[in-house]
């Protein structure tokens, strides 16, 4: 007689299973195939899903396009908008319009979306929304200068003040398309690998210096160096462009700014990897002050709220995440018990590319 444990065992398939890489990562597009319903937030974590809601597309679809170049990386945990429109110029009046849906993607999703993809879209109006939904809900914006645009061009459009021209921590702007290996006459973002690569990394890690995936060429010709300020990675660089670089034969993302960087700048927010990490313990932060609510609300349990905070950050220090914390401290000018307002001081430091640089000069006299 068969012994029935109550356990079923299924074996899937390498398309079934999902994906590692779980940073949830929106992405809005357009496609001709597939089931997916026009204007929902709709997630994709195997291989055989983004088959099934997706479909192949067609030569201008651009979201099964981008979420292949995703899961390249591994990203398990996508989320589609399909965009509607007649053309291009209705297709971007569609996704202003549906850019709103993030406002309210925890309660549709149980999670907020931590970067935010709208491949080919590049106008003012889409860059100013998505930075304002952006800055609302902690993420971060990426967009891609259009395929056949010369460096010359993109540093000439980084010095307006509108469409990719802008400047905020909450946008990276990216140069370059690649050519896929298998079929050189498909070009894919570099926005959407360099979204694929910060999701295989901690939030606390440098996309800087990362290889790109499954590409074998640019669609312009660049003139690579590795620290050569004469280069054009290095020229992109420094006006907040986040460009392609060539390390051996391997192609890699170099830089690892926001556009809110200038040449010279110290402001550490121009770091992708700091303003990530100021998100995410902000986060983490805001998760453990709710679990407070209903508690009295008095000097003991803003104590409480304070060890919780450190033993959050001690976590965040010991995997890695962040190089250390400073300080921990409750803010008695502005809590205000009364209210229920208990206002903490945290103060952390992230790691940064620069601080993994150290040169040591020795001088010495020699009599002659």
């Amino acid at each position: 007689m068969a012994l029935n444990t109550g356990i079923i065992v299924v074996q899937g398939t390498p398309s079934s299973l999902y994906l590692k890489n779980q940073i949830p990562i929106i992405v809005f597009g357009t496609t001709s195939t597939g089931t997916i319903a026009a204007g929902t937030l709709t997630r994709i974590k195997t291989y055989d899903e983004a088959t099934t809601i997706l479909g192949v597309g067609s030569a201008a679809d651009t979201l099964p396009k981008a979420i292949g170049v995703l899961q390249r990386y591994g990203c398990g945990n996508i989320v589609a908008v399909k965009l509607t429109g007649a053309d291009a110029t209705a297709q971007e009046t569609d996704l202003i319009a549906k850019l709103d849906l993030l406002t309210n993607a925890i309660a549709s999703l149980g999670e907020q979306p931590r970067l935010i993809l709208f491949p080919s879209f590049t106008s003012d109006a889409v860059i100013t929304k998505a930075i304002a939904i952006a800055t609302n809900t902690l993420a971060i914006a990426i967009a891609t200068f259009n395929p056949g645009t010369t460096v010359a061009s993109a540093i000439a459009t980084r010095a307006t003040a509108t469409g990719l021209g802008q400047k905020n921590e909450r946008l990276i702007i990216a140069h370059g398309w690649l050519k896929n290996s298998v079929a050189p006459t498909t070009l894919e973002s570099l926005g959407v690998h360099l979204a694929g690569t910060m999701a295989g990394l901690t939030y606390g890690k440098s996309p800087l210096n990362q290889p790109l995936l499954g590409v074998n060429g640019i669609d312009i010709g660049y003139v690579f160096g590795l620290g050569d300020e004469n280069s054009d990675p290095e020229k992109l660089s420094d006006v907040g462009v986040v460009p392609i670089n060539l390390s051996g034969t391997t192609l890699i993302v170099w830089g690892g700014r926001n556009s809110k960087y200038a040449e010279a700048s110290t402001d550490i927010g121009t770091f992708i990897n700091a303003v990530r990490s100021r998100d995410e313990i902000s986060i983490l932060a805001r998760s453990r002050a709710l679990k407070m609510l209903g508690q009295a609300s008095n000097f003991p349990t803003a104590s409480l709220l304070t060890e919780s905070y450190r033993n959050m950050l001690d976590f965040e220090v010991s995997i890695g995440n962040i190089r250390s914390y400073s300080r921990v401290e409750i803010n008695a000018l502005k809590t205000d018990y009364a209210l229920f307002k208990i206002w903490h001081d945290i103060e952390f430091q992230v790691w940064l590319p620069i601080e993994l640089i150290t040169v040591n000069v020795i001088m010495s006299v020699v009599s002659s």
